[in-house]
């Protein structure tokens, strides 16, 4: 299954290096949490509005995971209670390819 986790710029190198682990997670849930592509805009404001910083601050890793290593918390958002290595990972987004002008591809 294909999700994604949304994150702050300065925890992208040791997630790379060390995969996404639960154990460092900040709240009462000790998981990763996850969301559905189209909840993407929704997590980087999320995570602007609790951990500070700017859309340039945050970065998105799309995951691939097996579905029964994810449980559902919400319509479209899921924990992970598992290291997840970054073997997983098939790609980074940078929150300037979620949020950009449609007038930037008319100039």
């Amino acid at each position: 299954m294909v999700v994604r986790h949304t994150t702050l710029r300065s925890n992208l190198e040791s997630i790379q290096q060390h995969g996404l682990d639960p154990e460092l997670a900040v709240g009462k849930i000790k998981g990763s949490w996850c969301h559905t592509p189209s909840k993407t805009p929704w997590a980087i404001l999320h995570t602007m509005k609790r951990h500070g910083g700017n859309p340039e601050d945050v970065v998105t890793i799309e995951l691939n995971i097996p579905r029964g290593w994810l449980r559902r918390r919400n319509k479209c958002l899921w924990t992970i209670d598992r290291r997840v290595s970054s073997a997983r990972f098939v790609r980074v987004i940078e929150s300037s390819e979620i949020y950009c002008s449609p007038m930037e591809d008319l100039t």
